[in-house]
């Protein structure tokens, strides 16, 4: 999606650490942002440092990055700022752990499958996931409380009196 420079082929890769930096172009920003469901990229860079090992490779992701969004409670537009950190290792012979394994570092363990790494897909995915669920701007009201009816701010308001026996 940003460029071939993003296909990383794990067999090409040094002992030590090998340093990537990604920094995708605005046409490519809008793609990530359609495929996000988001209004826009702003700015988006990526720092990889990749360690192989013998079963695989670590690798160490640092996102930068300014999202357009739209706010949750208000539909007002807002910018929400990305830096976030992820350390994952990718394993040729990774197993899932089960239901009662301490899965503290589960998250950071993935299966290597194939003999690239493809770093966009990677950043993308680490970006959709650090993004705020339900971005709020800052002191927004939200539309229902904009428009509640003040007599009765419940639908099930007018029920209350029966239920106290005051009707």
């Amino acid at each position: 999606m940003i460029n071939a420079e993003s296909q990383i082929e794990i067999a090409a890769l040094h002992r030590g650490e090998n340093r990537f930096h990604l920094s995708p172009d605005e046409a490519a920003r809008r793609a990530i942002a359609e495929r996000l469901g988001e209004p826009g990229v702003e700015s988006l860079s990526a720092d990889f440092t990749l360690r192989p090992f013998s079963g695989g490779v670590d690798l160490d992701l640092r996102i930068d990055a300014r999202v357009n969004r739209v706010c949750v409670a208000s539909l007002e537009p807002l910018t929400e700022t990305v830096r976030e950190h992820y350390a994952i290792r990718f394993e040729r012979d990774f197993v899932e752990p089960g239901p009662e394994a301490d899965d503290s570092d589960a998250a950071s363990r993935e299966p290597l499958e194939g003999d690239t790494l493809d770093l966009a897909e990677i950043l993308i995915q680490h970006l959709a996931i650090s993004l705020d669920p339900y971005p709020r701007k800052e002191g927004a009201k939200s539309l229902a409380e904009t428009y509640r009816d003040p007599v009765n701010p419940s639908p099930f308001s007018g029920l209350k009196g029966l239920v106290d026996g005051d009707a």
